[in-house]
């Protein structure tokens, strides 16, 4: 036995597809044995009907498995609450720091902070993403190389702030990063931090492929409620 522990899985799996193909061939075995004693017709329909249960059943098989695993998987995302249109006090912090990074860009983060709100905001299991619309959205040209830093309580390194930009360079992300660290006991809506001037944790290269789960798995998140 590895330290993985695979053996009782694999043991499992094993016994799993030797029960289902015994299974298989039973029936199967008896369906050539209506070809041999019984009447043609009766035998296509039985025949059909086998492959139809067969299929059937792998295919609710399949669909259980894999919503067993989007289960396990939204369940460790440790969703975050919006908290409404405003900024928490950290997000407020790091739009501070942008714009002492860039006082070029004061006017035009000014007027896209006065229409902005927050669309959603969730904790990522080792960060955090924040997405941001503005019905004034100016392009902030440089603001995805701006990097702000905190030290926050709970976390032992300092944690990052990238801001992401789309195709227009207006700011519609941004993604508190902490190189790793557990952050799925963290209420990123209420920490205790402080600014700092630098970390030695790497940022993210790669835009989120999506900032929260879709909607339609409401019922999903309803159902894992005690």
């Amino acid at each position: 036995m590895d330290k993985f522990d695979r053996k009782p899985a694999w043991k499992t799996r094993y016994r799993n597809y030797l029960l289902a193909g015994v299974g298989m061939v039973l029936l199967l075995a008896g369906y050539v044995a209506m070809a041999r004693f019984a009447d043609t017709a009766f035998y296509i329909w039985g025949l059909s009907l086998y492959l139809a249960v067969m299929v059937l059943g792998g295919f609710g098989i399949g669909l259980f498995k894999a919503f067993k695993t989007y289960r396990e998987w939204i369940q460790k995302l440790a969703l975050q609450p919006i908290q409404g249109p405003g900024f928490t006090p950290l997000e407020l912090a790091a739009l501070e720091e942008f714009r002492r990074q860039s006082p070029q860009s004061t006017t035009a983060l000014h007027a896209f902070l006065t229409s902005a709100e927050v669309t959603s905001r969730f904790n990522t299991g080792n960060g955090c993403i924040t997405a941001i619309q503005s019905g004034r959205p100016h392009p902030l040209v440089g603001a995805d190389s701006i990097i702000a830093w905190f030290e926050v309580a709970g976390v032992t390194a300092p944690v990052g702030c990238r801001f992401w930009t789309d195709d227009a360079q207006v700011v519609d992300l941004m993604e508190f990063f902490t190189g790793g660290q557990n952050t799925h006991g963290l209420d990123w809506a209420a920490v205790s931090f402080e600014s700092t001037e630098t970390g030695f944790t790497a940022p993210p290269v790669i835009r989120p492929i999506a900032t929260a789960p879709d909607p339609a798995y409401a019922k999903v998140l309803e159902s894992m409620e005690p």
